[in-house]
């Protein structure tokens, strides 16, 4: 009974009455994490382990919980895969919802398509069109060019997509400042924008939905364009500002807010 007992509580049976042996748990603890990496005290595991899937995408953690190991190997995917103990690796075959259904290129393709018939289909006299203006599109064809998927190194992220501008702008065929030019974009594949793990919202759409998506992609062109012919002002501001105090404060919400409040009706027939 004792053997089935010690074998179900683990390193724990050692807290219960009766059974206190700071050297033989000592013991027990000693050997996890030299054989195995793994301190069932801490409940973590000590060192960096890579989880890789079969199209190619990888999670590496750094001293994760035994929880957050778990997570990326069972959590949104199908039970089956194989480990390599010797070089801390494991591989994982089948679902991966949380990982693999986020890099396959076609899910945001889609996204651009839904969000670009959007656009293509808005009236001239429309609150959306008016708050876009004519660029629109192109800005959303330069995002599309540079954007990337990519993990954000956490379990998940609150936020959907990132990015980082330079200081050239867009010329439109008017001669005027039409939007300023991204140097990079990321779309994080454990984030709101597709389904990873957390509760965050996109204008009030669920994760991973078409709704989000499209709301996501509007939010982002809106950064880049400016309100008029000139490169002072854009259609949004960026996600962050600085108060003149020093501090920043989060602007993405009331950003989302706006976008959804003079395009929800067109976002909400193209999200299907």
């Amino acid at each position: 009974m004792d053997a089935e007992a010690k074998a179900f509580f683990g390193i724990r049976w050692y807290d219960l009455p009766g059974n206190l042996d700071e050297r033989a748990q000592g013991e027990e603890r000693f050997e996890s994490i030299m054989n195995g990496g793994t301190d069932p005290v801490m409940n973590r595991y000590w060192g960096t382990v890579t989880v890789s899937y079969s199209n190619g995408a990888t999670k590496t953690l750094t001293n994760p919980t035994l929880d957050e190991y778990q997570q990326v190997q069972t959590a949104y995917l199908e039970d089956s895969g194989a480990v390599d103990l010797e070089h801390n690796i494991v591989t994982i075959y089948g679902g991966a919802q949380y990982f693999v259904q986020p890099q396959k290129p076609d899910t945001l393709s889609r996204a651009f398509d839904k969000t670009r018939t959007l656009l293509n289909n808005l009236k001239p006299d429309s609150k959306c069109a008016k708050l876009l203006g004519p660029n629109a599109i192109a800005a959303l064809d330069a995002l599309q060019k540079i954007i990337r998927i990519q993990d954000s190194g956490d379990v998940s992220t609150n936020t959907g997509i990132r990015q980082v501008y330079g200081t050239s702008v867009q010329v439109d065929a008017n001669g005027g400042y039409a939007f300023r030019n991204a140097i990079s974009a990321i779309v994080f594949s454990n984030g709101p924008f597709f389904n990873g793990p957390g509760n965050a919202r996109i204008g009030g759409y669920p994760r991973g939905s078409n709704g989000a998506q499209i709301t996501a992609l509007l939010h982002e062109i809106a950064h880049s364009l400016f309100k008029s012919a000139s490169k002072t002002e854009n259609v949004i501001p960026d996600d962050v500002k600085q108060t003149p105090e020093g501090r920043n404060v989060d602007q993405s919400v009331e950003n989302t807010n706006k976008i959804t409040k003079e395009c929800g009706s067109e976002i909400h027939k193209a999200a299907g």
